[in-house]
């Protein structure tokens, strides 16, 4: 069975590989009004090159260590606890902003990572 130290190790990797996974992903930089606004002030249409390249691969390959603890990370029983795991290993919001019944769901799901690694 691995320390708690060892699980928040893992947890960091584990997080900064699925967020490196996940670049490239989410909103436009420029949402529709604005690109409205451009061609109302230029008066120049431009098709978008996004479709000349693709930065997202069809499938991401994880490392058999990664899968496992994706795997017990969505393994915790309670909701919150698992949201507190993604929120801080992942998307990195640091433990000093999380109020203090997150920190607790983050504690009771990293002990119980610990438990199914």
């Amino acid at each position: 069975m691995k320390t708690l130290k060892q699980v928040r190790s893992d947890l960091r990797v584990w997080g900064k590989v699925i967020a490196a996974s996940r670049e490239g992903q989410g909103w436009p930089r420029t949402n529709s009004i604005e690109r409205i606004r451009d061609i109302a002030q230029t008066g120049v249409i431009s098709a978008g090159t996004q479709h000349l390249f693709s930065h997202q691969a069809e499938a991401i390959y994880y490392p058999e260590w990664v899968e496992q603890t994706t795997a017990a990370v969505d393994a915790v029983s309670f909701a919150p606890a698992r949201l507190m795991l993604v929120r801080h290993y992942v998307q990195g919001y640091p433990l000093r902003l999380l109020e203090r019944h997150e920190r607790t769901w983050l504690r009771s799901g990293e002990a119980e990572v610990m438990g199914l690694l």
